[in-house]
């Protein structure tokens, strides 16, 4: 995960700040990127349970669109920056090498805070580097794996 974590910069993506593998008591740590909004699914359980809210179709297409951009630059090395006259302008990353999540859902997505819709995407400890066409592997949380996982 530290590896890979390495590699990303991007916005909608947590960002590595630094990790300590050889600390007294044995346990590796990765140090990250706070976000004090929490995960997806809490916000969502506190929304239905505490607030009885629906969520507009304004914030959940903010929702997708981010989380869009971060699987875009993992798997494209593709930046997009929104120029202050409006327009949108598409980079990619030279020598990019794609980076597969292999476990979205919504705990692996945190808000930047609890008043933003800013979301980042988190947790690649099973994210895996392609160097082919193909991982050759399915993994992560089986309520969430698309269906061609199960064929």
């Amino acid at each position: 995960e530290i590896s890979i974590l390495q590699t990303l910069t991007h916005p909608n993506i947590v960002r590595y700040i630094s990790s300590d593998s050889e600390p007294p008591d044995g346990q590796a740590r990765i140090f990250m990127e706070y976000c004090e909004g929490g995960d997806l699914s809490r916000f969502t359980d506190k929304r239905k349970r505490v607030d009885k809210a629906l969520f507009t179709p304004e914030f959940i297409w903010r929702v997708f669109f981010q989380l869009a951009l971060s699987l875009a630059y993992c798997h494209h090395g593709l930046n997009v920056t929104r120029l202050p006259n409006g327009v949108h302008k598409f980079e990619v990353e030279p020598r990019w090498t794609p980076i597969l999540h292999r476990d979205i859902k919504p705990s692996n997505v945190l808000l930047w805070s609890s008043d933003s819709d800013i979301v980042k995407l988190c947790d690649f400890g099973i994210g895996k580097v392609i160097r082919s066409e193909m991982s050759g592997t399915y993994t992560g949380t089986s309520a969430f794996r698309p269906p061609v996982c199960f064929r």
